[in-house]
């Protein structure tokens, strides 16, 4: 999943790798495995997306990213925000850069 992920970042959005690299190591940092809890209650006809949606939500996700356009209509569900790759690519961007894998700065003495 994450080789894809990669995949569509550099070629789809034309991410440069370095980025793509802090991404996926911050992921993997600050991933949590969830299971699915109470199902949301909203109507989509793809009824696989509410255990995605649910676990989501368990999990206390702020950001759910999808390309379905059906989810994307949704909008947020509860504190769960369903963002397109773009909408949440530019979400990040506008954030202060992290560097993945840096501890706290010394000071120099």
């Amino acid at each position: 999943m994450l080789g894809e992920l990669k995949r569509v970042l550099r070629t789809k959005f034309g991410v440069a790798q370095d980025l793509i690299d802090d991404f996926i190591s911050l992921l993997r940092r600050d991933t949590v495995l969830a299971e699915p809890g109470q199902l949301p209650t909203v109507k989509i006809q793809d009824q696989d997306d509410l255990p995605i949606l649910s676990a989501a939500i368990s999990a206390r996700a702020d950001v759910s990213v999808s390309g379905d356009e059906e989810l994307l209509d949704i909008g947020q569900i509860e504190d769960l925000a369903i963002l397109s790759p773009r909408k949440f690519w530019d979400k990040l961007k506008a954030q202060p850069r992290r560097r993945a894998g840096r501890g706290k700065s010394r000071r120099s003495r």
